[in-house]
C-alpha cells in the first residue's frame, strides 16, 4: 500500500545500521579494552524526538516514539557444582515492551531443564491510502497501532547415559491487539466525475484488524541408537484458537450517491493436530549414508464468523451464523542416499505425499429491509487430493585446487484431483453448481554454481538458478472448459567478488540479475503472457582498516526491478485506463567508521541515505498508483567508554528525516535521537 510500501525495502536496513553503530571493528588488535562479561546486566534508555507523523515513526522504526528504557540485557551464568549449572537470561524494555525471563538448569549426564517468557510489541499505523489527484487522506482517527506478541516454553530433557534422549516441551504462543489491513475500504471522494459508475471509487479508506490468537504446541520427542542407526520419534499435538475482527469503513463521510456504512467481519478458526514424525540415519560405510522419514498429520478445522453488508441502513449480511469446517491426513515419506566418495558430495532424496482434505460449511444470508429481512440458507463443500512426488539431487565436488563446484535439481510433481461445489440453497447442490478439475503441477528449480578461492587476495562466487513452473487446473465433467493453466519460468545470476588489492582494502561486488515471464491460458482463450519481469540488484561494500585504531565501511546498494503491464503495447486512453509498468527501483547507501580513541574509549560514526521515486501519480485517474516514492536520511554518533574494568557505558545520538511522496508528505517525520546505556558485570 503507499504508505507502508517503503517499510518493506528499508525496515531491515535501518537495524542493520542500528547494529552497526554500536561495533568497532577496528579494535580487533585492541581487545582487551572492552572485557566480554560472563555474567552482566546492561541497562539502557532512549528518547526520540519526533515532529510529524509519529504513528509512521513507529513503524519504521519498531520503537515507541514516546522512547523507553530499562533493561535491555541480563546474563547470569552460574556453576552451582562440578557437574550443575544454571544460565538466567531477562530484558525489561518499557516503551517497546520487550520482556523475556528465562532460566535453564542443566546437569551433565542427567539433562536439562529450560522455561521461559518472551513478550515484545509490533508497531503499526492505521495510515490507509492517499489520492493524489486532490489530495484526499483519510486516516483511522487513532493511528497508533500495534500488537503484542507473547510466547511461554518450558522444555524438559533426559539424557542418561546409554539410555534413550527424552525430550518433552510445551509451548503457548498468542496474539492481541490491532494492527493495519491491506483490505481498505472505498470511497468516492477521489474529486473524480462518478459517470462512468465507480470511476471516482478507490480503495483507499484505512482498516484494521483487532487479534486475538492462541497457539498451543505440546511435543514429546524420543531418541535412541539401535546398531548403527541413531532413531527418533516425534508426536506432538496443536491447537489454535483464532478470533479475528477487521473493522473498514465504505465511503467515509458520504451520503450519496452511497452513504457511509462502518462495517466489520469477523473470522473464527480452531484447529486441533495430531502429527507423529519418525527419521532414521544409518551409515552404510565410511562413504554411503541412508536416511529415511514417515510422517503422518491429522488436522480437523472449525470456522466461524459473520460480515455484515449494510451497517445502519439494511439488516443485510454476506454471511451470517457462519458454521464449517475441514479433515486433513496427510502422509509424508523420503528417502535419501547419502554419497561421499572421494572429493564428492552427493545426496539424492524422493519425498513422497498423500493429502486428503473435506470440508463443508454452512451461513445464512440475510437480505430485504428492516421490516421484512429474508433469511437464506446457504451451503458449500468441497473436496482435495494431492499425490505428491519429489525428487531432489545436490552435488559438490571439491577435486579441483581453490575450486568447488555444486549443483542442485529438485522438481515437484502433484497429480491431484479437486471437487467443489458453487454455493447452494437446494438440500443436493444442482448439476450446474459442482465444478471438477484435474491438478497437474510439475514446479522445478535448477542450480549450478562454483567459487574460487584463487588466493587471501580474490575470491569469485558464481551461480545460475533457473525455476520452471507450470500449474494446470483443467476442468472435466459439466465443467469442461471452465479452468486454466498458469505457469512461469525466471532465470538468474548470482555473481559475488571479494577483492583485497592490499591488506588495508577490501571490496566486495555482488550482481543478481534474474528475468522471468508468466504463461496464462484457458480451455477455451489462446495463450498469453503477463507479467514479465527483469530485475538487477548491485551491491559494493569497501573497507578500510588503515591501521588497528581505524575501520571505514562503505555500502551502496541499487536495485532495478519491474513487472510488465498491457502499457504500452494496449495504452489507449479513449478505452482502458492509464497504466504503467510496476516499477520497484530503489538505492540505499550507508557508511559507518569506528575509531579507537585510547585504551578505554571508541567513537563510532554511521550515515545512511535510501530513496526510492517510483510513485506515480499521473495514472491515478484511472487506477490507485501503488508505487513507492521516499527518501530517508539517518546520522548516528557514539561513544563506547571503559568506566572501570566492571562498567562500560555507551551513548549514542542521531537525526532521522524521513519523507514519503506515496502519501503527499502527510507521513514526514524528523528530529533527534538519543541513546544511552550502562554494563556492569555481575
Amino acid at each position: 500500500m503507499p504508505a507502508n510500501h517503503s517499510r518493506v525495502l528499508c525496515t531491515s536496513t535501518l537495524l542493520a545500521a542500528a547494529g552497526l553503530a554500536l561495533v568497532a571493528p577496528g579494535r580487533a588488535a585492541d581487545a582487551d579494552a572492552f572485557p566480554v562479561f560472563e555474567s552482566y546486566i546492561k541497562v539502557t534508555g532512549q528518547a526520540p524526538f519526533i515532529s510529524g507523523n509519529g504513528a509512521a515513526y513507529q513503524t519504521r522504526a519498531r520503537q515507541s516514539d514516546a522512547g523507553g528504557g530499562g533493561i535491555e540485557d541480563l546474563h547470569i551464568a552460574r556453576d552451582l557444582n562440578k557437574t550443575t549449572s544454571v544460565v538466567v537470561d531477562g530484558r525489561a524494555l518499557a516503551g517497546v515492551e520487550d520482556y523475556l525471563g528465562r532460566i535453564n538448569l542443566s546437569k551433565t549426564e542427567v539433562g536439562s531443564v529450560d522455561a521461559g517468557y518472551k513478550r515484545f510489541r509490533t508497531f503499526y499505523d492505521g495510515i490507509g491510502g492517499f489520492f493524489p489527484i486532490n489530495g484526499y487522506w483519510r486516516p483511522l482517527v487513532q493511528q497508533d497501532l500495534h500488537t503484542d506478541r507473547g510466547r511461554f516454553w518450558a522444555e524438559a530433557k533426559i539424557n542418561l547415559p546409554d539410555r534413550p534422549v527424552i525430550t518433552l516441551r510445551y509451548q503457548n504462543e498468542t496474539r492481541s491487539g490491532t494492527k493495519d489491513s491491506t483490505s481498505w475500504g472505498d470511497s468516492n471522494s477521489t474529486g473524480l466525475p462518478l459517470v462512468p459508475a465507480n470511476n471516482a471509487t478507490r480503495k483507499i479508506i484505512p482498516a484494521y484488524l483487532k487479534l486475538g490468537e492462541r497457539h498451543e504446541i505440546l511435543q514429546g520427542r524420543i531418541e535412541q541408537n539401535v546398531g548403527k542407526t541413531a532413531v527418533s520419534l516425534t508426536v506432538l499435538g496443536d491447537w489454535v484458537k483464532n478470533l479475528d475482527t477487521r473493522y473498514f469503513t465504505r465511503y467515509a463521510g458520504e451520503v450519496l450517491p452511497n452513504p457511509e456504512r462502518v462495517n466489520y467481519e469477523s473470522n473464527g478458526v480452531r484447529s486441533n493436530e495430531f502429527a507423529a514424525i519418525a527419521t532414521t540415519e544409518t551409515p552404510l560405510s565410511e562413504k554411503i549414508t541412508f536416511n529415511t522419514g514417515l510422517s503422518y498429520q491429522h488436522i480437523t478445522t472449525a470456522v466461524s464468523g459473520e460480515r455484515p453488508t449494510a451497517i445502519g441502513v439494511l439488516p443485510t449480511f454476506d454471511f451470517r451464523d457462519l458454521v464449517g469446517g475441514s479433515k486433513v491426513d496427510d502422509f509424508t515419506g523420503n528417502l535419501s542416499l547419502g554419497l561421499h566418495p572421494k572429493n564428492w558430495l552427493v545426496q539424492l532424496t524422493v519425498r513422497g505425499e498423500e493429502n486428503y482434505t473435506k470440508s463443508a460449511g454452512t451461513y445464512n444470508k440475510v437480505t430485504g429491509t428492516v421490516a421484512v429481512p429474508v433469511t437464506t440458507v446457504v451451503n458449500e463443500n468441497s473436496r482435495v487430493k494431492d499425490h505428491i512426488v519429489t525428487p531432489d539431487l545436490s552435488a559438490r565436488y571439491t577435486g579441483f585446487n581453490h575450486l568447488v563446484l555444486y549443483t542442485s535439481i529438485s522438481d515437484r510433481l502433484d497429480r491431484g484431483d479437486r471437487r467443489r461445489t458453487d454455493p447452494f440453497t437446494t438440500a443436493l447442490p444442482a448439476l450446474s453448481s459442482l465444478e471438477n478439475e484435474n491438478v497437474r503441477q510439475d514446479q522445478a528449480h535448477y542450480t549450478v554454481g562454483a567459487n574460487w578461492n584463487q588466493s587471501t587476495a580474490m575470491v569469485l562466487r558464481g551461480e545460475l538458478f533457473y525455476k520452471d513452473h507450470e500449474n494446470k487446473f483443467i476442468g472435466y465433467a459439466n465443467e469442461l472448459g471452465g479452468r486454466y493453466v498458469v505457469g512461469y519460468q525466471f532465470t538468474g545470476v548470482k555473481l559475488t567478488a571479494i577483492l583485497k588489492p592490499v591488506p588495508e582494502w577490501s571490496f566486495t561486488t555482488r550482481y543478481v540479475p534474474q528475468t522471468g515471464y508468466m504463461e496464462v491460458t484457458t480451455e477455451s482463450t489462446k495463450r498469453f503472457d503477463s507479467m514479465t519481469a527483469k530485475s538487477h540488484l548491485i551491491g559494493e561494500t569497501v573497507d578500510w582498516n588503515p591501521n588497528p585504531r581505524i575501520y571505514v565501511q562503505g555500502n551502496l546498494n541499487v536495485a532495478f526491478n519491474y513487472i510488465s503491464t498491457a502499457y504500452p503495447a494496449a495504452q489507449t486512453p479513449l478505452t482502458i485506463a492509464p497504466q504503467r509498468n510496476s516499477d520497484n527501483n530503489y538505492v540505499v547507501e550507508s557508511l559507518v567508521s569506528g575509531f579507537v580513541v585510547d585504551k578505554s574509549t571508541d567513537i563510532q560514526l554511521l550515515f545512511t541515505h535510501q530513496h526510492a521515486h517510483n510513485f506515480q501519480p499521473e495514472i491515478a485517474t484511472g487506477t490507485q498508483p501503488y508505487g513507492a516514492g521516499y527518501t530517508e536520511t539517518t546520522g548516528t554518533v557514539g561513544v563506547k567508554r571503559k568506566l572501570s574494568a566492571k562498567w562500560l557505558a555507551t551513548a549514542k545520538v542521531g537525526y532521522i528525516d524521513s519523507r514519503n511522496e506515496t502519501t503527499g508528505g502527510r507521513t514526514n517525520f524528523r528530529g533527534p535521537l538519543a541513546y544511552v546505556s550502562f554494563e556492569h558485570e555481575l
